[in-house]
């Protein structure tokens, strides 16, 4: 079987990383990253990977120079194997270097391939309660593959995010940022704008390896030809691989609100007892007393707007520079010249669709 792991721009390397773990032999490209893989591959990857977004299964795969060569390509699969009666169809599309430029008419031209595929008394009569099977057709320099959503929503919804702040950062990016910090679990960590608690959860959760998607549900667990005892396999194996040591882990923010969403986001995920939170106000810490690895996403005018932005952003920034006795960085949308200098490694990233950069310490 052939996959494709969507990843979060900017965290390519590290998803491709997690899947030679897991034993594959990836390729990665920008937003993707490709592997062959087996039945046994859905749920091992929905399961363990941190860093991806939408694990999906190519189904079909041709040459596309005009929109007759795609209907004909995807009236070609035998969409009975994959759609069952009543289940809504949602398709989805990206092209590069091709001929065939307009999303929208590749999405057109999908569904109107699918449906003249299913035709027949109960197919395509979508009930709103089924469960929804997302399509998605890539067409790269005219060759074009149509893949199968196996995930669902994307895996950043790990499950445990009940609460949550606005424009919150996304529980993949911010384990891409975990790992990309190089925290030792010996040392300390520190979030010091928690909000909700993202980041030190992540944190708690991959120093006790407990698989992000060990909770939650996946698009696969419909499919009638998936087999369920594999499903129960991989989270049996993954239950077994928690640890259960000390870690010393940190989260302040100024609103004791966003601390109680983070307090009751931890134990939906089941580390409160590995999480230390706390109302503090940043701007009145005192940094130089701290050691271990700090790791923030800071507000930045979208998330709140009653602060001195760049201030807020200096002290973090001398926070890290002026403490020999702390290293990671920061994860902001935010950009001013102080902070284009030799003391951070600065790398563009995407939380979503917003642009961001990760300014880690050299």
């Amino acid at each position: 079987m052939k996959f494709v792991l969507t990843t979060p721009y900017g965290l390519e390397s590290l998803a491709s990383k997690e899947l030679k773990k897991l034993g594959y032999n990836p390729v990665s490209s920008t937003g993707m990253v490709f592997f062959d893989g087996k039945k046994e591959s859905i749920p091992n990857v929905n399961i363990n990977s941190r860093i991806g977004n939408k694990l999906y299964l190519e189904i079909g795969s041709g040459s596309v120079e005009k929109f007759q060569d795609l209907f004909e390509l995807v009236d070609s699969v035998d969409w009975k194997k994959y759609i069952l009666s009543g289940q809504s169809v949602l398709v989805n599309a990206n092209t590069k270097n091709s001929t065939i430029t307009s999303i929208p008419a590749i999405q057109k031209a999908g569904k109107k391939g699918i449906i003249k595929s299913l035709v027949g008394e109960n197919y395509m009569k979508e009930e709103a309660d089924s469960q929804q099977i997302e399509v998605f057709i890539f067409i790269d320099n005219n060759v074009g593959k149509i893949y199968l959503n196996t995930t669902g929503e994307g895996l950043f919804k790990r499950g445990y995010k009940k609460h949550f702040s606005e424009a919150g950062l996304k529980e993949n990016v911010a384990a891409g940022l975990i790992l990309l910090a190089g925290w030792k679990f010996s040392d300390s960590f520190y979030d010091l704008f928690c909000g909700a608690g993202t980041i030190p959860i992540e944190a708690a959760m991959i120093a006790k390896n407990i698989a992000p998607g060990l909770f939650r549900n996946f698009a696969f667990e419909s499919f009638d030809w998936f087999d369920e005892a594999l499903l129960k396999k991989e989270k049996e194996l993954a239950e077994s691989r928690i640890f259960t040591r000390n870690y010393n882990i940190f989260g302040f923010d100024v609103d004791s609100s966003m601390i109680d969403f983070a307090k009751k986001n931890a134990k939906n995920a089941g580390v409160e007892a590995d999480i230390s939170f706390a109302k503090k106000d940043f701007l009145e810490f005192d940094c130089s007393k701290l050691q271990g690895t700090i790791l923030s996403n800071p507000p930045y005018g979208i998330r709140l707007t009653n602060f001195d932005t760049k201030n807020l952003h200096k002290k973090l920034a001398r926070c890290l520079i002026d403490n020999n006795n702390v290293n990671g960085g920061f994860f902001t949308v935010y950009e001013d010249d102080f902070l284009n200098n030799s003391s951070f490694k600065k790398k563009k990233m995407f939380n979503g669709q917003q642009k961001a950069w990760f300014y880690k310490k050299n």
